[in-house]
């Protein structure tokens, strides 16, 4: 019987947090765009540092140099980074949402430490049907199969090479 995976929650977390920075960076292009806030020109000697207002400015310049190419990283980080911490975590058993979400949105390369740390290095391949398993597991729950060997007499696991097992006594066969 095929394994039944439930979604995970934290996939709506992902991408509502990608939507915001998203939001958030849209909104900052569309004020420096607009130029921001700018001072009111200097009237009747008034000082130029006077109050502030929101206007029309030539700001392409700084647009261009600043705004998009910083955008364009924002997208091959998400693209790049999520995508691959996204597989690993799938791979290895982990909510791939959640560890994408952590390891791209949480700043200074804190989020991809935290991800590498703490991820496990948990899975196997079963000897029998092939599928990846974790490897704490003592029988495989595609095939069935027993993934340890165990003791005839007293029903302990035992290692493959071993001649005699160590808590009854028994003379072990070697397995072909």
């Amino acid at each position: 019987m095929p394994e039944v995976r439930r979604s995970s929650g934290f996939k709506y977390v992902f991408w509502g947090i990608l939507f915001l920075f998203i939001l958030a960076f849209a909104g900052q292009l569309i004020w420096i765009t607009l130029g921001g806030l700018r001072p009111i020109p200097h009237l009747f000697g008034l000082r130029p540092h006077g109050p502030w207002v929101l206007g029309p400015s030539t700001t392409w310049p700084i647009l261009v140099t600043h705004a998009l190419p910083t955008l364009l990283l924002l997208f091959i980080w998400v693209g790049v980074v999520g995508r691959l911490v996204y597989r690993d975590a799938q791979k290895r058993g982990m909510d791939p949402y959640l560890w994408a979400a952590v390891a791209v949105f949480v700043p200074f390369f804190i989020g991809i430490i935290v991800y590498l740390v703490v991820r496990s290095n948990g899975r196997a391949i079963c000897d029998s049907c092939g599928e990846p398993i974790r490897s704490e597991y003592k029988v495989c729950p595609y095939c069935g199969q027993r993934r340890e060997l165990l003791c005839p007499e007293c029903s302990k696991a035992i290692a493959p090479e071993w001649k005699v097992c160590p808590y009854c006594e028994h003379k072990l066969v070697p397995a072909p």
